[in-house]
């Protein structure tokens, strides 16, 4: 089960602390997001307009893409191999 661009933006709506992301480097260099919701601690992939699993080649295309989608997500991680970097924030900014 997966969330697309749309849904993940419903989601951050929320409230900022209602969800975490993440992003792994997979198979042939690609990098793949995953939003774990904070009730149930599922992940979940983002999906493409088609369902496709979305997919990024490069790291800053990916980071682009939730800074602009969710902006409000307090929780982000980018895992490489085994080190984790990592954004987090104790409240929700000021956004206006």
């Amino acid at each position: 089960m997966g969330f697309n661009k749309n849904e993940l933006a419903t989601i951050a709506k929320t409230g900022p602390d209602a969800f975490s992301v993440k992003l792994r480097s997979g198979e042939g260099d690609f990098w793949y997001a995953f939003v774990i919701l904070a009730r149930t601690l599922e992940e979940h992939r983002i999906l493409t307009a088609r369902g496709d699993i979305k997919s990024w080649r490069n790291l800053d295309d990916a980071v682009l893409f939730f800074e602009k989608t969710c902006p409000e997500c307090l929780n982000f991680e980018i895992e490489i191999g085994a080190w984790v970097l990592a954004r987090r924030i104790e409240s929700a900014p000021d956004l206006q």
